[in-house]
């Protein structure tokens, strides 16, 4: 496996695929990440995968492939290595990782295993599209059941009222869409709700809460929500995806 990559870019993706933010843990909000380890897949474009028990997000990015593959690694540790190379890093990976950048050169050791592979082996390899115009529902579940409700607005959209929704910590994010789409966030006394503008809205009315940073994986881009009640949801962009399951009440 080998690939050519700018770094900074290379940087930026690892850094979306750890959906790093605010986690509601215990029942305290801790900042946290998804995983300290990516899979990586070079194929036609490099493939980032990242998960939990409950959650996958997959990225694809642009590179030169120049052999193809796919390798497990501890992230922190070639995030680490990563920041040192110049403008263009190569990444090759054998029996070890090498990174390659003039005349800098860092050596990592290989993961056997993802340990939520079996989320992204069940998850991962759904055929899942970005529509710009949207129009279509996707579908979730071994039995391929559409989902009722598809939403599309900005990604600046969705960080601008999740990250305010932070602000009361209670780390849970309802979303609601009737004839408008709102994310809201209360604990005890503290409420805040935010109406969301949207390019598009389609379907039935429909309810979700998600404790996670959603938002985190997404920059400056369009996305397609697709959502129902009470299923894990699926966010779409032209450069990512994310499944995440529904925090459901007494979890």
């Amino acid at each position: 496996m080998r690939f050519i990559i700018n770094s900074k870019e290379f940087i930026t993706v690892l850094e979306r695929s750890m959906l790093k933010g605010k986690y509601i843990t215990s029942g305290v909000m801790k900042n946290e990440a998804l995983s300290d380890y990516v899979k990586l897949v070079a194929k036609d474009n490099l493939i980032v995968y990242n998960a939990d028990n409950s959650t996958i997000v997959k990225i694809t990015h642009d590179c030169i492939i120049e052999e193809e593959g796919e390798v497990i690694v501890v992230l922190s540790t070639l995030m680490k290595y990563l920041k040192t190379m110049g403008e263009e890093t190569s990444f090759s990976a054998g029996d070890t990782i090498a990174l390659q950048s003039n005349n800098k050169q860092a050596v990592l050791p290989i993961v056997v295993t993802h340990p939520h592979e079996s989320t992204i082996e069940m998850m991962g390899n759904r055929k899942i599209e970005f529509e710009a115009i949207l129009e279509e529902y996707l579908t979730y579940g071994g039995k391929n059941t559409p989902y009722t409700t598809a939403l599309q607005l900005t990604s600046n959209e969705l960080t601008d009222a999740i990250k305010a929704c932070e602000l009361v910590k209670s780390g849970i994010y309802k979303l609601d869409y009737k004839e408008e789409f709102s994310i809201t966030s209360n604990l005890n006394s503290e409420y805040y709700t935010q109406q969301i503008n949207l390019l598009r809205g389609m379907g039935e009315p429909a309810t979700i809460s998600i404790s996670a940073p959603i938002h985190a994986l997404f920059r400056n881009e369009i996305v397609n929500i697709y959502m129902s009640d009470d299923v894990p949801i699926t966010i779409v962009s032209p450069t990512a995806f994310l499944i995440r399951a529904p925090r459901i009440s007494g979890d």
